[in-house]
């Protein structure tokens, strides 16, 4: 009974492990350690499409064990991504909370970060999905993650 016991748990605690990993994976390479400048913002409801006036005040940089670094404007934020192969979400973390003006962007760059769902990549340009698929935010790659 004692062996029995012995091996339904360890056989749970396989289990537990692999599940432990399901649904979240890194990014390519290619997306990984770059910092992207959010360069234009297009949405299909209605229709239109705003540049980016200083597009580096506005990054993400996906880093490894599926953690982002973000500058959004005079704010710094730190967070987590998954990915599961398709589906990509953005949880937003610590932030500093400065008001950075009345111009500022900082807002709606977050907000929409926590709104995406899914990413394409095109030659240099990361496009970042909402999860409605109305909202398309364009980056270009900025360089390597110091």
């Amino acid at each position: 009974m004692n062996l029995r016991r012995s091996m339904v748990l360890v056989g749970v605690f396989i289990i537990a492990l692999g599940l432990s990993g399901c649904g979240t994976s890194e990014l390519p390479d290619n997306v990984q350690n770059v910092v992207w400048e959010w360069i234009d913002l297009v949405e299909t409801e209605p229709a239109s499409q705003s540049l980016i006036p200083v597009s580096a005040n506005y990054t993400i940089a996906f880093l490894e064990d599926n953690q982002v670094s973000i500058r959004a404007d005079c704010n710094m934020v730190q967070g987590s991504y998954a990915y599961d192969g398709t589906a990509l979400t953005i949880e937003l973390g610590a932030s500093t909370m400065a008001f950075c003006g009345e111009d500022s962007l900082d807002n709606l760059f977050l907000t929409l970060l926590s709104q995406v769902g899914s990413y394409e990549k095109q030659g240099g340009r990361l496009n970042l999905i909402s999860v409605s698929e109305t909202i398309t935010m364009g980056f270009k790659d900025g360089g390597a993650v110091e």
